[in-house]
Formats: structure tokens, sequence, C-alpha cells
């Protein structure tokens, strides 16, 4: 009996040492997830996704920043070449806050937010304003004194908020001009009195030997550039030699409310230029007032064939095609044309197969050669057309689908219509080696 009860002491001995150390582990886990989670402190105004433009008011002058096409920042109205403005915003969302400042006296002087020199207002999409003050940096150089309108509290806040305290905008236009390649752009926007367009880089290209970029606007499809046409590359020469040489002495206006040109680049590394060409100088002189990146100096440059620069037209540029890839890069192709339907098979490269049946591989080689020279000839405004001559339906590898359908426009162009959208016209007789080879298949 003695043996028994000395055994469940032990017993419960053990059971309340288990417990206590349970209970120790547990509690220095917690305290470890307090360490963890400890966060430094912040003061969220916005989200960032709401706010739809705010405004710099510092000892440089008034800076409205605005939203342009849901993409790119401008800044008093010009195109922001940088990111400068998504990093302030970055910050202006969530600040971050050193120190609370105990202000019994109420007095604002000694910490420069009496006369603030630095106001920042952000406007929401719901149309909710918020103010805000940045001071005088402290004598640690721990941070800024910060302050909310409408509000007592005083902060010292990050020194992050020196980008906002000494943000200019008159940058010299030699800082960012670089040579522009065709291999190193990223994005381009072109706009003058009779084009705007956009090209942009493919993600991930159908082929490596096609061209590395396609015209996002103002087609409804993704064309590719078309790298072999001269003009763009002349365009090209044309950007790397316009450089910041000679300002302007004239007093007038320069023309560039409505320019001959706005073009913005975009390099893959995030390097950005801009040029902006105004009115002609002198008329028939070639030599036109140009402004670069976001400096407000005028110059004058002279543009040995002003026409091309300013017309480049993207039906030009652009591989219209029902086809953007290699004919190995293909699974099927589906044509209908005057009652008859041809369905390529392409997955077998020994053999290809139409309507099931063999055919022969020059006549379909010779065939996808044709689809590929089907490329748009100019753009029109939008209107009813006529009947379908021919659709062409492109299964790529990937699966990825192309649709077209080329329908009677009048006496000398087809319509090209995608996804009900019809903007481009192409000549009737570029069809004629289309239609030939078309009758040389056999059908069932």
């Amino acid at each position: 009996m003695k043996k028994r009860k000395i055994a469940i002491l032990f017993l419960l001995a053990a059971c309340f040492g288990l417990s206590a150390a349970f209970l120790l582990l547990s509690n220095n886990n917690d305290n470890t997830k307090l360490v963890e989670a400890k966060q430094p402190a912040t003061i969220e105004l916005a989200n960032p996704e709401s706010i739809t433009e705010f405004a710099i008011q510092n000892a440089n002058g008034v800076f409205q920043f605005t939203k342009k096409e849901e993409l790119l920042w401008a800044v008093n109205g010009e195109s922001l070449l940088d990111n400068k403005a998504d990093q302030m915003l970055e910050w202006l969302t969530k600040v971050e806050i050193k120190r609370t400042i105990e202000n019994k006296s109420g007095a604002l002087a000694e910490f420069g937010l009496n006369d603030a020199k630095t106001q920042v207002t952000i406007l929401t999409k719901d149309q909710k304003e918020i103010t805000i003050f940045i001071g005088n940096e402290t004598a640690t150089k721990e941070g800024y004194y910060f302050k909310k309108a409408g509000e007592d509290t005083i902060y010292i806040v990050s020194n992050e908020a020196a980008q906002i305290v000494s943000f200019s905008n008159d940058t010299s236009p030699q800082q960012t001009f670089f040579q522009v390649s065709l291999v190193n752009i990223e994005k381009l926007e072109y706009s003058s009195k009779s084009q705007q367009f956009t090209i942009a880089r493919f993600g991930e290209k159908k082929d490596k030997n096609f061209s590395d970029y396609y015209i996002e606007q103002p087609f409804k499809t993704k064309p590719q550039l078309d790298i072999s046409v001269p003009e763009f590359p002349a365009f090209i020469e044309f950007v790397n030699g316009a450089i910041p040489l000679t300002e302007t002495e004239v007093k007038k206006e320069f023309g560039f409310a409505q320019p001959n040109l706005d073009v913005w680049i975009q390099t893959i590394d995030g390097e950005a230029k801009r040029i902006i060409v105004g009115d002609e100088v002198a008329e028939g002189s070639n030599r036109y007032f140009m402004k670069f990146n976001t400096s407000n100096h005028v110059y004058e440059m002279e543009i040995e064939q002003p026409d091309q620069i300013f017309g480049l037209d993207p039906a030009k540029l652009a591989i219209q095609a029902p086809v953007y890839a290699f004919i190995n890069k293909i699974k099927k192709i589906e044509i209908e044309h005057q009652d008859k339907r041809y369905a390529l098979n392409l997955e077998d490269i020994n053999q290809y197969y139409v309507n099931n049946r063999k055919a022969d591989k020059q006549l379909i080689k010779d065939l996808y050669l044709s689809l590929l020279e089907l490329k748009a000839d100019t753009n029109i405004e939008e209107r009813t057309t006529g009947d379908s001559i021919l659709t062409v339906s492109v299964t790529y590898a990937d699966n990825d689908v192309t649709m077209l359908s080329y329908q009677d426009f009048d006496e000398l162009f087809y319509s090209i219509s995608q996804d009900g959208h019809t903007e481009f016209v192409i000549a009737k007789d570029k069809f004629n080696r289309v239609f030939e080879l078309l009758s040389k298949i056999q059908m069932e």
C-alpha cells in the first residue's frame, strides 16, 4: 500500500512538471511570435489603387500628379520618365512613424509646421481629400516632422520624406539621353497630328526568330512589328540623333500644345526618354522647336525628312496577317472560301493533311507563305462591310487561336475583321495567290 502511494505521488509530480514545462514553452513561443510580428508603426493615408491624383508643394514649386491612361503618371501635364511618382505614392500611402511628439504647448513653428514648406494633397476616387504637412528635418537627422491636416499630433517620420521635400521636375535633358536600339525597347508611345499608336515588347514570343514587338494600339489584335520595314529603323535613327544642342532665343508660341510629334520610349532596363516636336521655326526651314524629357528648355533641331518622321503609319509597320508564327509552330489552319472548307493538319512535319487526306507538302507550304502576305494596307473608320470572301482560323502549338474574316469592302479592297471589329483594309490583288493555291487542293 505504501509503495502504491509513493508511485501515485511520483506520477502527480511528473504531471505537474510536464504542465509547468508546457506552460513555459507556450509562453516563450507566444513571446517569440510577438517579437517576430513587431512591425514599424505606420499611418495609412489611403489605398494606392484609390488615388486618382496628388499634388506636392515644396520649395521648388507646385507639382500636380495625374494618372495618364491608368498607366503612367504625368506631372504638370508632362509624362514622368521614371517611377518617382510611384515611389513617393508608396511612401505617402503608408507613412512610417519613428516617434510621436508630445506637443503640449500647441506651438508648430519649432517643428517647421506653422507655415510648412512642404504640403501634399491626395485626392481619391470617392472625392476624399487628404492633406499632410512635412516640416523641418530633426536635429539628429532621424527624420522629418510630420502632421496630418485636422489633427494635432506631430510625428517624426522616416528620412524617405526627403524625396518629397526636395522633389523637382526640371531634369537636365542630357541625363537620360542614351541610345535606343531594336533590342532594348520595352515600350514606345507615338503621337502626331495624324497618327497615335503604341509598340510593346512580347512577354513570350511565338518564335525566337520572329519580331520581339507587337503593335499594341490601335489594332484590336496583336500584330507583330515588321522590323524589315525601313521606316521604323529610320525613326529609331532620328530618336538617337535628336539630342539637345542649341537652345532657342526665339520668344513665341512653340506649338507644344498640339505638337507635330510626341514620342516616349522606355527600355528594358527602366530608362526612358521623351521628345516633343512643336512648330517649324521658320516656314520651309525644316528646323523645329523641341523639348526633351521633363525639361522646360526649348531647343531648335533640324529634321531632314519631317513628313516621314511625323507620318509613321502603324499599318505599314504591322504584320496584320492571320499567321504570326513559323509553320512548325502551328497545329492546324482552317480556311473557308466559296462554301468550301479546308482543314489543314500541320502537326506532323513529315506529312500534311487537308480534310484528313494527304496533301502535297510544297503546296501547303506555299499556301502558308501566301497567308503571311495578307498584311493590312491602311486603317479605316469602322463601318459595315459586305459578305465574307475568306475566313481563316489558326491554332498554334500552344493552343492559342487567331480568327480573321476578310469581307468585300469596295472595288479595290477587302476589309479585315476580328471579333466583330473592322478597322483595316487590304488590297484584293493580294488574294490572287491564296485563291490560286486553294483551287489546287484536291477535295474529297
